[in-house]
């Protein structure tokens, strides 16, 4: 969904609900292997403190002049750390997957991350356009993908006026909510 729709807010909410689970607010400066890796294994650690082995100490002493970072390698060992530690479901999310999930070496880590992510690590990646991966496809066919767009996210006539009720204080009659969602078309940042 595009910005103001409320995904950040319903991942919050859902976050509340929801243990363990691991956020990662993914940003511009992601797009490099590197920094998003490092970033994944930081996040990882900071919900889940028992975990031990994770490649942050490689990472950080990686400084390009022994050639590309094998990420592969770097993704792989992260897997496997996770399907040891993990006994437990446990909830990935990616907010701003977007930025990075497109195009070059990070779409290709995300996909390989997914793909081979342990039976109890589950990846919940939030996004503005519709986000792409390189096996996306093959997982919705083999029913492994779940796909919730900007519909979801938009407020009907019912949820208008529940929203102003239980949170403006203020019954809307149904014409007051019908233009209402007429004006915003139901998008969360505007009611």
């Amino acid at each position: 969904a595009e910005a103001g729709y409320g995904k950040s807010t319903a991942l919050a909410e859902l976050a509340g609900e929801v243990k363990p689970l691991i956020w990662y607010q993914v940003n511009e400066e992601d797009n490099d292997p590197l920094v998003f890796l490092l970033h994944l294994c930081h996040a990882i650690q900071y919900a889940l403190p028992e975990i031990a082995d994770l490649p942050t100490a490689f990472l950080k002493g990686w400084d390009g002049a022994q050639g590309p970072l094998p990420w592969r390698g770097v993704v792989d060992q992260i897997i496997n750390v996770l399907s040891y530690s993990l006994s437990a479901p446990t909830l990935l999310i990616l907010d701003d997957a977007h930025v990075v999930a497109d195009v070059g070496e990070v779409a290709h880590i995300l996909d390989r991350l997914i793909g081979l992510a342990p039976a109890h690590l589950h990846v919940l990646l939030s996004g503005r356009p519709a986000i792409t991966l390189p096996t996306l496809a093959r997982w919705r066919a083999q029913g492994e993908h779940l796909g919730l767009d900007q519909s979801i996210l938009t407020f009907t006539k019912t949820e208008i006026s529940s929203l102003f009720a239980l949170h403006y204080g203020l019954e809307l009659t149904a014409e007051e909510a019908e233009s209402l969602l007429a004006y915003t078309e139901g998008w969360a940042i505007a009611l």
